[in-house]
Order: C-alpha cells, then sequence, then structure tokens
C-alpha cells in the first residue's frame, strides 16, 4: 500500500481548529470596555478526545449535573477509526470509550443559539449539526446512535 494512502497518513491528518470560532461566538474578540460581548450562551463545550464522549461530556459535564443527552445524530467515524475498530475486534461501546467516534468537540447551547451556531459555521470553514438532545433526568443516561454499526448505545 503507496505511504500516501496509508492508515498512518490517515489519522495523522490534522483536525479543525475551532478557536476562531469560539472566540467569535463567546465575544472575546469584541470587548466593551473590557467585557467580551457574546453572540451565544454556552452551557458547555467539550473537547472530545480518546473516550471523550462517555466520560468528559457525560461523566464529567453532564452526569454531575443530573443530565442527561440522547445523541441520534453524530457524525461518522473517519473510515481510518472503523478500519482500526475492524482490526482491534472492538464493537459495542468500546469504540466511543477509546477514541472520539468523529466527534471533535460537543457544544451546549439552547435551541436559538444552536440554530446561529450551525448558521455562522460555515462562514468560519467548519462543519457543525445538532448532535442531540440535553435533557433533565431523575437518572441521568447518555444515549448514543452508534455510527460504528448503527446500535443504540446507553451509559449510566
Amino acid at each position: 500500500m503507496p505511504f500516501g494512502n496509508s492508515p498512518i497518513k490517515e489519522a495523522a491528518a490534522p483536525s479543525a481548529l475551532y478557536e476562531g470560532f469560539l472566540t467569535y461566538l463567546n465575544g472575546w474578540d469584541s470587548l466593551v470596555d473590557g467585557v467580551p460581548q457574546p453572540k451565544v450562551k454556552f452551557h458547555g463545550i467539550t473537547h472530545i478526545t480518546g473516550g471523550g464522549i462517555p466520560s468528559k461530556f457525560f461523566g464529567d459535564f453532564l452526569k454531575p449535573r443530573e443530565l442527561s443527552a440522547k445523541l441520534t445524530n453524530l457524525w461518522a467515524p473517519p473510515r481510518v477509526m472503523r478500519k482500526f475498530a475492524e482490526w482491534r475486534n472492538v464493537s459495542g461501546k468500546e469504540p466511543y470509550e477509546i477514541w472520539h467516534g468523529g466527534q471533535e468537540a460537543l457544544v451546549i447551547v439552547n435551541e436559538t443559539d444552536a440554530k446561529l451556531i450551525l448558521l455562522l459555521a460555515p462562514h468560519w470553514g467548519i462543519s457543525a449539526r445538532q448532535a442531540g438532545l440535553i435533557t433533565n433526568a431523575r437518572k441521568p443516561t447518555l444515549t448514543v446512535k452508534s455510527k460504528f454499526d448503527d446500535s443504540t448505545l446507553v451509559w449510566e
């Protein structure tokens, strides 16, 4: 296999940079008397790395606040990540517990702000979508519609 098409090259591809877009949305670039003028109100921003959805997004952020999430519209994992899952024979929850699963960041905003983010993201060269919904729950759970195998995964 030529190096140009190898899994090593695919795995080493740079990720998107969100700094400029998040700076703009938070109003950090438009201070009035030293005070940011936010375009949206963020309730949370999670940088998704390996295992980040169940551990950082749910375990560290949502669960302590007794919130649940239903993520039914995630990005598909990159082709190389699907190949790694096949080579390592991992399935079910495990791919999301060891990799980002195609998500690089998840932000928590209200529905109106979500629409604004989706409208503005392409102008910053960023692909964005609404991944799901956050709800109050008596028993916090994370439900993910897997893009690895189309199963429904649940963490409590």
